[in-house]
């Protein structure tokens, strides 16, 4: 299995007036996701799917920071072995955090 981290960093200058968070992903195998350090999102298996997710993280507005924030995505990916019946061996994934 290999792994790979992503971070994100943004500000947050009034983070007392976010209501919702919201996190968008496409991915075609697992992943977890950390705010600030604290897990908030984990989905999966994906093996050689590819899925699209909206999560509602509106339950850890309180991880917020002012200034400095980090989003962290720590993905997983078990390479196999490419078949007629199984012809894809690949890693893809997109994602955005959109508060509001």
């Amino acid at each position: 299995m290999m792994i790979y981290q992503f971070k994100n960093f943004f500000k947050c200058s009034n983070p007392e007036k976010i209501s919702t968070i919201i996190f968008r992903a496409a991915c075609s195998n697992n992943f977890v996701g950390y705010l600030n350090g604290e897990e908030v999102v984990r989905k999966g298996p994906g093996l050689d799917k590819f899925n699209y997710y909206e999560v509602n993280l509106s339950d850890y507005k309180n991880k917020l920071q002012y200034g400095s924030n980090e989003f962290l995505i720590e993905l997983s990916h078990i390479p196999i072995k490419l078949t007629r019946d199984n012809p894809f061996n690949f890693l893809l994934f997109d994602a955005e955090i959109i508060l509001s």
